[in-house]
C-alpha cells in the first residue's frame, strides 16, 4: 500500500502500473494487499529456512519496499538475505543460489 501511496518517487513502477491513484482504487489495492503481499505473512516463516533475494538496481520493487520486507521477517543478513548485483531481471547466478538454498534445506530430489 505504501508503494501505491507513493508511486510518483517511482517512476519505473508506475510505468508498470499505469493507473491513477483514486480512493475507489487504493481501497482495491489495500484490499489486494491484505491477501497477497507477503509484507503481511512473512514474519511467519522464521525459524524455518527463508532467502530474500535482493536485487540492488531494482527497477520494480523500491529498495524500500525490499527493506520493509526484510524487517518484518525479522530476516538476518547473510543468512537469510542476498543481495543481488542486478535489476528486476536476476542474473542466472541467483537460480543457483536458489537452487543451494533448496538443496541445503530439503535435499535432492529423490524421484
Amino acid at each position: 500500500m505504501k508503494i501505491a501511496l507513493e508511486m510518483d518517487k517511482h517512476p519505473a513502477l508506475k510505468v508498470y502500473w499505469p493507473v491513477t491513484l483514486t480512493p475507489e482504487v487504493l481501497k482495491r489495492v489495500e484490499e489486494f494487499a491484505l491477501v497477497c503481499d507477503p509484507i503481511h505473512f512473512v514474519d511467519r516463516i522464521l525459524p524455518r529456512p527463508l532467502l530474500i533475494l535482493v536485487a540492488k538496481h531494482d527497477e520494480l520493487i523500491p529498495a524500500e519496499a525490499s527493506q520493509m520486507l526484510i524487517d518484518a521477517a525479522h530476516a538476518k543478513e547473510p543468512e537469510n538475505v542476498k543481495r543481488m548485483d542486478t535489476g528486476h531481471v536476476l542474473t542466472p547466478a541467483a537460480i543457483f543460489d536458489v537452487r543451494d538454498f533448496f538443496l541445503a534445506h530439503l535435499g535432492k530430489r529423490t524421484r
